[in-house]
């Protein structure tokens, strides 16, 4: 009990890691040494990377922020190892010399094998994927104190959610309950794993091999309950592309930098619902431009959003932005995205 009363502290305090992550990261990007100094005594995880997988490191290193980089090489001890999602190291950014070589030297010198950290999130997150695949997760709601602090979107290293896992073993109380929870905490059923499948349509690869392969184990019951999670899917897809909502007090509060990073997040994992009402709260976010220089559409493409692509199309999004690598949205489509997502993009 004093574990897990434990982990809900840590958890409690990385309620705003978005908000922490994105100071960090602009920061980094910005040089700015006071703000990364107040973060570092404030120990928060100096290796948070964004949907990107982009690093402090990267970013400082990237904007020729020499000073950043040695503070966070030699300082805050962040890992040089960690790739971002185009599978770059910071030390692959095209830099200054001055950095390209501090950067070098830190790699070479660094034998040494740490042992590594799971953060509380991490923690959690391990526990929440063996109930969502044994399909208990709903039966802890009342009594671990873990769940109120926790984003049931996060995933792991396969790009799986909880739900992903509850829909792909036929848990249907616990998609229930995933779909149920209510403001941040809840699940995103539009988020795509690593393979680009979202719970629905990990639950149609289901039933379409059932459907090939009948046998006494894939019996009326099991295939009327992978039916029922099919239908209570799309039904969540469906409302949050129709549902009627509000202007977002909270979201308005924050500034651009903080509005863009958590505007590009949620489209990063398909959120529509939140992305509507972040753009009714500011129909200028559509076309801000984050630290990469990188755009709403951008995010969409990557990730391989269709229906977000033509949702901010629709809203005015731009389509030929470059970022800092000289990648459009079209880019991201033609190695991200479906035949439908380029043409949009084309158009």
């Amino acid at each position: 009990m004093h574990i897990i009363q434990s982990i809900r502290e840590e958890l409690a305090i990385e309620e705003n890691v978005d908000i922490k992550t994105c100071k960090l990261l602009n920061a980094a990007a910005e040089g700015n040494l006071d703000v990364l100094k107040s973060l570092f005594e404030e120990k928060i995880d100096m290796n948070q990377r964004n949907h990107g997988g982009r690093t402090a490191l990267h970013l400082a290193a990237c904007n020729e922020r020499f000073k950043v980089v040695k503070f966070l090489i030699d300082e805050a001890k962040i890992d040089m190892s960690l790739h971002d999602r185009w599978n770059r190291l910071p030390t692959d950014e095209k830099t200054s010399d001055e950095i390209k070589t501090k950067l070098e030297q830190c790699q070479n010198n660094r034998n040494e094998i740490t042992e590594a950290k799971i953060s509380a999130t991490e923690d959690t997150l391990i526990h929440v994927m063996q109930a969502s695949s044994k399909g208990i997760l709903h039966k802890h709601k009342q009594t671990d104190l873990r769940y109120p602090y926790f984003k049931m979107d996060t995933f792991d290293y396969l790009g799986n959610t909880p739900l992903h896992v509850a829909a792909n073993n036929g848990n249907l109380e616990d998609v229930k309950y995933l779909l149920e929870i209510h403001d941040e905490g809840r699940a995103s059923p539009f988020v795509r794993n690593n393979s680009r499948k979202t719970p629905l349509e990990l639950v149609r690869d289901k039933l379409t091999f059932m459907g090939k392969n009948r046998s006494d184990t894939h019996d009326g019951r099991i295939r009327n309950k992978f039916s029922e999670i099919e239908n209570r899917l799309k039904a969540a897809m469906s409302e949050a592309e129709t549902k009627d909502i509000e202007r977002d007090n909270a979201f308005e509060k924050y500034d651009e930098k903080a509005k863009i990073f958590l505007f590009h997040n949620r489209i990063f994992k398909g959120d529509i619902l939140a992305v509507r009402r972040f753009l009714k709260t500011d129909p200028t976010i559509a076309n801000q431009l984050d630290y990469d220089y990188r755009s709403s559409l951008h995010m969409a493409a990557a990730a391989g959003h269709t229906h977000l692509v033509k949702f901010l199309l629709d809203k005015g999004a731009k389509k030929n932005t470059t970022d800092r690598y000289n990648l459009t949205p079209l880019d991201e489509a033609n190695m991200n995205g479906d035949d439908k997502m380029k043409q949009l993009l084309k158009d």
